[in-house]
Order: structure tokens, then sequence, then C-alpha cells
């Protein structure tokens, strides 16, 4: 038997390819050699011509073999074999195929990682290769060991030194002489808009963000505000980054790359778009923030900077190191104007300008604070006292008073008039500050560790804790009149009273900005489940009031029905209808009908929101109870109207079944309980017509319901009077209309003719 080489089969017409010697159907043939012109066996050149025809002889197929039950399960087996066998062959297959796709996806994931990591590269040899340019003005990078020779308190410049001129003094002494100025005229007198005590105490978390630096390297070592704008914060963290953010809009304005070790130092210059940066690395940069760009890169130390201040001018800057010198450069133009090492120095490891800017201090690492004078370069003063290397100090603005602490789990106040220790904040054992900051007007003193608290000055009392990070706080600033307080650790933390007043209301004031989705997800998440629901509450119930005031207009000129479709009077929106004919509208009807739940995702620490009513289904305990006598006219007050509804209902029915019982059933034989239907019919109807005028009536009446609120007559004692009198007025209407039955009964009486009794014997019949 022949079979067709391409669908394996029969062939109806076979034909033979010379080329091959293979045995197709024409018909699939011919398709074949149309559209490719070659045979399919060996894929030589064929054309349809070619095709030789072969002859068959028509049979009829053998019987099958298999003629008994062994005989066809044995092929069923056979059949069953194969295809295990078959299946067998193409689980390997299949296997094979998985553990070479396996293979191909792991090279190729390889290579994809490979990629990235080359980009990377290429992305940080450009950094690289940007930074190794050269810039105007950018200082010599190269600065030599300097030899110090030290000689009477006296420190040796260093040779590359371009020294503090005349010129410059004279600039530091004018820029003195005006700041003592300013402070006499202000004299002892506070800014007026600076908040007042009552108000730093009602603080609350405003927002905290963890996502300025690097996730893989947490923490923010160091933080600054910007002077003019105090919406711009600067922060310098561990991913060897320093970060431009605007906490009003909650954007990220520049992010400043280029140490090679973390930042633990920044500065953002007061009146200037401008931020100065210094690392472990041994370099201080000075930033463009509009570009994020490196426009000064300094190298004026050859350890560790552990210390920036910079000068009220704004041109120069102080920097400390671990090399034992503090140095004075100009961030104009980078010069290294003088760099110093004190007699018998210690490494340096913090350092701060006096408000005039003449005199500076400076913490070493053997718990020394000293005091210097710019113009002479010399140490003037020392303060020791503390135990541990000195890690904050900071000058009060009206630069009498120096606050400094270390690893002593202390803080020490220091009367620089006197040169001496007057006060000691001794803080918790084994809390560690690490960073103290007085505002700009002296009279809030900050200080952080594992939290954040806030002194007042003069009588240097604590005024408010924040507990709020979940790590040791590294620094803190306040804002401008103290209007919020900075802090970071792990993530930057913002605390003010601009959202939420001291009583724990919302503040009706000027809010600049509005509460984002992150602010309310973190300040949802220090709620307590009770404060939720309290807030909940109070979001829904406003929410209510809003709405009602919208559609109250709207939904007074709308006549309601009750549940029966009978029309009642014109009410006005929350009125009591004492019939019962409609429904009274509870305060927050509104909310219950159209608004859905609001998600709280924001909130306040320990906000409380007095409510009159959470739930106006469940009144409170404080609703005064009806009287018996408020009671009863509540019952009468029901009772009136049904009356008239009673009477209408029986009296319209009995007279309107009777008169069609009269009428039609003598035509169509309508029983009695069926004209009694007819007649309850029309009385239906002509009550949708007359409910109107019985409750206008029932008003007339004069009688007036008690004066009750609408949660007094939803208690349930209230809802019992009230259908008390409603059953007992429809009963007495519905007696007072069956009087229709007496005077149809007399009536069919008299219409009846006078008839003789029949005689007794007419009965036998």
């Amino acid at each position: 038997m022949l079979y067709c080489a391409l669908s394996n089969e029969v062939p109806e017409e076979p034909v033979v390819s010379p080329v091959s010697g293979s045995i197709f159907e024409r018909r699939l043939i011919e398709k074949f050699v149309a559209e490719n012109g070659v045979d399919p066996i060996n894929g030589k050149d064929l054309n349809v011509d070619q095709l030789i025809a072969v002859r068959t002889q028509s049979s009829k197929p053998n019987a099958p073999s298999s003629t008994s039950i062994p005989s066809i399960l044995k092929d069923l087996q056979d059949e069953y074999d194969t295809v295990m066998l078959n299946t067998f062959s193409l689980k390997q297959h299949l296997v094979v195929t998985r553990s070479e796709l396996s293979h191909g996806l792991y090279q190729h994931d390889a290579a994809c990682r490979k990629v990235a990591k080359l980009a990377k590269e290429a992305a940080a040899a450009k950094e690289a290769l940007a930074l190794l340019k050269p810039q105007v003005g950018t200082a010599p990078t190269n600065i030599p060991q300097p030899a110090l020779a030290e000689a009477g308190g006296m420190a040796m410049q260093p040779d590359e030194q371009a020294g503090i001129t005349e010129d410059i003094i004279q600039k530091l002494q004018e820029k003195a002489t005006v700041l003592t100025q300013e402070r006499k005229k202000r004299g002892r007198s506070v800014p007026e808009d600076l908040l007042t005590q009552d108000t730093i105490k009602s603080f609350q978390t405003l927002a905290s963000h963890p996502g300025l630096h690097s996730a893989s390297i947490p923490g923010i070592l160091a933080l600054d505000i910007h002077g003019a704008d105090t919406s711009k914060v600067i922060t310098g963290g561990a991913d060897k980054n320093a970060t431009v953010f605007n906490k009003d809009t909650e954007q990220i304005v520049a992010i400043l790359k280029g140490h090679t070790k973390k930042i633990t130092r920044v500065i953002y210059h007061p009146t200037e778009d401008i931020v100065m940066t210094a690392s472990p690395d041994t370099t201080i940069r000075v930033w463009n923030v509009n570009t994020s760009q490196t426009s000064l890169l300094m190298r004026t130390h050859d350890a560790p900077v552990t210390g920036l201040s910079l000068h009220p001018t704004g041109d120069y800057l102080l920097s400390s190191s671990l090399d034992h010198c503090w140095a004075f450069s100009d961030i104009r133009s980078g010069l290294l104007l003088t760099k110093v090492a004190g007699q018998g120095s210690q490494p340096l490891t913090t350092a701060q300008f006096h408000p005039d800017g003449l005199i500076f201090g400076t913490g070493t690492i053997d718990s020394q604070v000293k005091i210097w004078d710019l113009k002479e370069q010399s140490n003037v003063a020392n303060f020791p006292g503390h135990s541990g290397p000195i890690t904050a100090i900071s000058f009060s603005e009206n630069g009498y008073y120096l606050a400094t602490a270390a690893e002593d789990s202390c803080v020490k106040l220091w009367d620089l008039r006197k040169l001496k220790n007057f006060k000691t904040l001794q803080l918790d054992e084994s809390y560690e500050v690490k960073d103290i900051c007085f505002d700009q007007s002296g009279t809030y003193l900050a200080v952080c560790g594992s939290d954040v608290r806030i002194y007042v000055c003069k009588q240097w009392v604590e005024l408010k804790t924040f507990n709020d990070h979940t790590a040791a706080v590294t620094a803190v600033r306040f804002g401008r009149n103290a209007e919020f307080i900075a802090s970071k650790n792990t993530s930057m933390t913002l605390f003010n009273q601009e959202r939420f007043g001291s009583a724990g209301a919302i503040s009706s004031g000027a809010v600049p900005g509005v509460l984002t989705k992150t602010q309310a997800k973190e300040l949802a998440v220090r709620l307590t489940a009770d404060e939720r629901k309290v807030l909940i509450a109070a979001l829904q119930e406003c929410q209510s009031q809003k709405l009602k005031a919208e559609y109250e207009g709207q939904l007074a000129a709308f006549r309601w029905r009750s549940k029966f479709g009978r029309p009642s009077k014109v009410p006005s929106l929350g009125d009591v209808d004492p019939t019962g004919s409609y429904c009274a509208v509870p305060d927050d009807w509104l909310l219950r009908k159209y608004a859905f739940l609001v998600l709280v995702i924001g909130g306040v620490g320990v906000l409380q929101i007095l409510l009159d009513t959470a739930n106006t289904n469940k009144p409170p305990e404080t609703v005064p109870q009806p009287t018996t006598r408020e009671l009863m006219r509540v019952s009468v007050a029901n009772a009136i109207p049904f009356v008239g509804f009673g009477f209408l209902d029986n009296a319209i029915m009995i007279i309107a079944g009777d008169s069609i019982e009269a009428t039609m059933g003598v035509f169509i034989s309508l029983s009695t309980m069926t004209a009694a239907a007819f007649g309850n019919t029309i009385s239906d109807i002509l009550g949708i017509g007359s409910a109107f005028y019985v409750e206008l009536l029932a008003q007339k009446i004069g009688f007036e319901p008690p004066k009750l609120t609408p949660i007094q007559l939803d208690l349930p004692k209230s809802r019992r009077a009230a259908n008390f009198g409603r059953v007992f007025g429809v009963t007495i209407g519905c007696l007072l209309g069956m009087l229709p039955l007496l005077i149809l009964h007399k009536e069919d009486k008299k219409d009846e003719p006078d008839k003789e009794p029949p005689n007794k014997e007419e009965e036998k019949k």
C-alpha cells in the first residue's frame, strides 16, 4: 500500500517525484511545488510537469485480523506501549530543552549584570573626569605639609597661605561693628514673631523624610537650613552625597555628588544658593545648587575635616580637622588665608564662629574648648571641665553665652564675659549629646542625642522633648523665629505647629502648603486605634455638615411622602412631623446616604477632638429623657391624625361597598366580600388625596406636640409612645367609621314593604 510522504496517508491520486523517488498526493505536491519550487524531501528543484502518475488498483482493505477480545486487548497493549515510549522520549527531550533554556537565560542575566556594571563604571569615570577638569578660581589641590613652628603660643603659617591682609581685617571689623550696633538696637527684647513657649510645647511631628539618601547606606550625618528661604534644607549622608530638599513642596532640589567618603558637615549660605560640605576624605567642596556642580574644591587639611563654620560676612569659611589645625579660607577665590595649630595642640573635633565673627571656638579630642582671636590668630581662652572629646559647641545670638557638649552626658554653659562655667545641664546617664544649637534670637537651646530636647535660655529649664526618632539624632536646627525644628538621624524629621494647634484642633490660620500623602501616612502610624476612630468620626461629621449645607435649599422644596405614598406637608430640612407621615431627617442623614467612609491617612500624635455626638443612632448618655407629660403629648399628637385616617378609610369603604353591591351586584351577582374589596380600593384611592387635608385639619385643632430634639424623638420610649398613639388613634377612627352601618341599616328597613304575617295553615303547607 502506498503512503504520501507529506500526509502519511493513502493517496487518492498518487504521483512519484523523479528527483527523490517519493510518493505524494497530487494535490498536495502540486501546491507545495507551486509555493516553493523544490522537492520537499531533498530540496532539489522540481516542477509539476516532472511528476509521474502511478496507477493503482483499488482493493478493499483487509479484514481486521483481531477477531477476538484477547487479540484486541493485545493490539491495545501494543498501542499503549508505543504511546508510552513516545511519551518518555518527549519527556527526555523536554528536560534537555529546559536545561538549555535555563542555561541561556542565566547567560543573558549575567550579560545584563555585566553591562550594568560597565555602564556604572563608565558613569563614574565620566564624573571623575569632569572633576579633574581645571576650574576657574579653584585653589591648588597639592598643598604641601605645612611646617609648623610654635613659640609663645603663636603658630607659624604654612608656606602657601595667602595671609589675612589689612583689607580683610578691616572688612571683618566693619561687619562686627554693624552686628554689635544691631544687637544694641534690639536690646533685650525678643522678636515679635518669635513663637512663645506654649506654642513650642504644642509642637508635633509634621513630617519625616527617610528617602533623601540611599537606603543601602542609611544615615544623615549633617543638616543646615537656608537663612533667607527656610523651606530649603541641606543634608549630608553616609552615602557620600549631599541633598538639597524643599520641605514645603517635599521635592528634592539637587543631589550633590563628588565626595569619596561620607559627608559629616554641611553649611547652607544664608543669602545665596551656595552649599559647603566637608568629609573625612580631607576635602571641602563649595557647590552651586542650581547646577549641582562643584564650584570650588579645597584641600586645606591633611586629615578628616571635623568642623565647618561660615563667617557672618558670608565670604570666609572656618574649618577644623584631626590634623590639629584650624583653617580660614576665602570661598570666593578658594584661597587658604591661614592655617594654625596651637601650642600643644590636639586633634580638633568641631569649630564655630562667634556671632560677631572676630572670635571663634574649637573643641579638641582631649576635652578642651578653646577660644581664638581671628585677627591675632591666637588662643585667648580655654574652657576645661568636660570629659571625653568635644562633640558640639554653639554661641548664643547675644554673644554672651557658649554652650558646649562632650561624651560625658552633659551640656555646659559658659559666660564669655566672666570666662567661667555658670550652668551645667546634666542629662541621663549614657546620654550621648550629638549636637546643640541656639535659635536665631538666643531664646531657646536645642540638644539632641537619643531624643531632641528644647530648653528655655536664662531659666535653663527643659521645655519640650521629642521622642519620635527611631535612632540617635545627630543634628538639630531651628527655623526662622523658631517656626519649626529640623532634626536628623536615618531620616529628616520636622516638628512644628503649622498644621495643629496646641488644643489638638486643626489650625484655622494660614497654613503653607497642604498635607501630603507621605506626611499623612507617617502621622497616621503614630495615632492609636481610638484616636483614628475619633478623627474618622470628626471628618465624617464635617463632610455631613458640608453636604447638608450644600443641598439644604434643594431638599426643603421637595414634598416628602410616607412609605404608603401619602403626601405630607412641605417641611424644612430636619423638621419633625408629629403625625409620623414622614420620617424626621437626622443630622447625619446625608452622610449615611451619599458620603463614603473617608480613609484617614493623616493625623497628629495626641489629637483629641471633642464631638457632641459620634453616632446619632446611639445617643449619648447626656441626652435629657422626655417626661411622662411630654410622652403623653407625643401620643396624642400622633393619635389625632390617625383618627381621621381610620374614620375615612372605614366610612368610605362601607359606603362605596354598599353602593357597589346595590347597583353592580344586581347585574353581575357580586358577593358582599367582593363589593367590600372594591369599596376598600376606592377608599385607599381617596385616602391618597385626603391625607394632606387630614394633617392640615389636625394642625388647625391647635394641639402642639412637645418640642423634643430628633435624638429625643428617636429614643425607644418616644417611639413606643408615638406608636401607641397611632394604634389608639386608628382604632378610634375605624370604630367611628362604622357609623354608616347604622344609617344604611335604618334605610334598608324603611325600604321594605309592610307584609302581613303568614297564618299557620300557610306555614304548614
